[in-house]
């Protein structure tokens, strides 16, 4: 939804009320699908895990705030600790992606694309 959004050239500004209250419901769902396990499918980090948590961290650079989902915040701050690899496939990357949305450039690459892409 909110990537869809960035795609078709809007910031967080522009994501629409009705988007977040889907992505809220996605966290509680993820927040039941933990339950009292360590990670999604258990107490071992998983392919699952690596899927989801960069789909759930991306959601940073509209400025969603993951801390009032206690079991998800939990879980992301284990994989950061898990994973020795965190901050190289995830944080950076996000860092870099998060100033290229705030300061417009994604979406002015984004409509170059678009205008490129009718062009042909």
């Amino acid at each position: 939804m909110v990537s869809k959004r960035l795609m078709m050239g809007l910031n967080h500004e522009d994501i629409p009320e009705s988007d977040w209250d889907q992505i809220k419901a996605v966290m509680l769902c993820v927040e039941r699908l933990l339950g009292d396990n360590k990670y999604l499918t258990g107490n071992t980090v998983t392919i699952a895990d690596l899927f989801m948590v960069t789909s759930l961290t991306f959601l940073e650079v509209f400025n969603f705030d993951i801390t009032p989902y206690k079991k998800v915040h939990a879980w992301v701050e284990r994989l950061k600790v898990a994973l020795p690899y965190y901050d190289e496939i995830n944080t950076v990357p996000l860092k870099s992606f998060k100033v290229a949305v705030d300061s417009g450039e994604m979406t002015a690459q984004v409509k170059a694309a678009h205008a490129a892409m009718k062009a042909k």
